[in-house]
């Protein structure tokens, strides 16, 4: 019986550990959020239907998105040296085309990738943004 229980309860651990193969969240246009845990990142990976991984595009920790057949907005938390919570707000405008043919490695992808990110770390001028440029997402509690 011992070993019935012990066999059951393996199984199920392995089958939690599983998670999602291919990005827990998918925003759309080959944007990918993977968790580790409590640590979470956003990737990019132009093979759509199939992202294992990809190459980061926010290295900070990401604790909400949201996304639309447009946009993605990002928030993400990081902790200076005197362990203060910093917030950042960013966008991706998932519309614009990118030229992975020059990514060869994390460098040179960001040459690809961080042009297309505007991050803000003050929330006011965030939602201006968001405003302005016709927006219509926000985060839970905004």
């Amino acid at each position: 019986m011992r070993k019935k229980i012990l066999f059951i309860i393996l199984t199920a651990m392995v089958f939690a550990s599983c998670g999602n193969y291919y990005g827990d969240e998918n925003l759309g246009s080959g944007y990918f959020v993977w968790k580790d845990g409590r640590y979470a990142s956003l990737v990019y990976n132009e093979d759509r239907e199939d992202a294992e991984g990809g190459y980061t595009v926010i290295e900070e920790n990401i604790i909400e998105t949201k996304a639309n057949e447009k946009c993605i907005i990002a928030k993400s938390v990081k902790y200076n040296n005197y362990k203060q919570r910093i917030l950042s707000y960013w966008i991706i405008d998932k519309s614009k085309q990118l030229d992975m043919s020059k990514c060869k490695d994390q460098a040179s992808c960001d040459a690809v990738l961080k042009p297309n990110l505007i991050k803000e770390t003050d929330s006011l001028a965030f939602t201006k943004i968001l405003k302005r440029q016709d927006i219509d997402l926000s985060f839970d509690g905004w």
